[in-house]
């Protein structure tokens, strides 16, 4: 079974260090996920954080940008007047901003406590590891990487019991 180990890290070059050091305690890319506003280019999972705003925002832009598209066709031939385009742009911003917001939600769930970290531009690294190797993977860290956070199995930071 696999536990998720949750690391905060500050910059994009602690990233890749931590990156090239978790693959050479044999933990796989693909175990590996990076949660940041602006993810580095590394060969593992990068989650770009938004903001709800952003969110929708670009749905709502996508969204009434193609019923708007539609919407168009239909006043050319004939079909609707400018207020059928106007309700279709709506509808179709109100579509996209909902399916956007709740995707970005989804997609953000797991690393909700550490928002804060995330807004402020740090990346929150996300291990998927053997439950046998939670321990080695965390003391290896924490001896060769300092300034980097381990959280635990605990995106908030806390333990489960005190």
């Amino acid at each position: 079974m696999a536990t998720m180990i949750y690391l905060r890290i500050r910059n994009a070059e602690q990233a890749r260090r931590l990156v090239d050091e978790a693959r050479g305690a044999a933990v796989p890319p693909e175990r590996i996920r990076i949660h940041a506003a602006r993810p580095p280019d590394l060969p593992v999972t990068r989650i770009r954080y938004r903001t709800p705003g952003e969110a929708i925002g670009q749905g709502a832009l996508v969204g009434g940008g193609t019923l708007s598209a539609l919407a168009l066709s239909l006043v050319a031939f004939g079909y609707t007047g400018p207020l059928g385009f106007a309700l279709l742009a709506a509808l179709g911003a109100t579509v996209g901003a909902t399916w956007s917001q709740q995707r970005n939600e989804a997609a953000n769930r797991a690393v909700a406590p550490q928002f804060a970290a995330l807004e402020r531009g740090e990346l929150l690294m996300v291990l998927a590891l053997d439950d046998d190797e939670v321990r080695r993977i965390e003391q290896r860290i924490a001896t060769r990487h300092p300034e980097v956070s381990i959280l635990g199995s605990d995106p908030a930071g806390s333990p489960p019991f005190p």
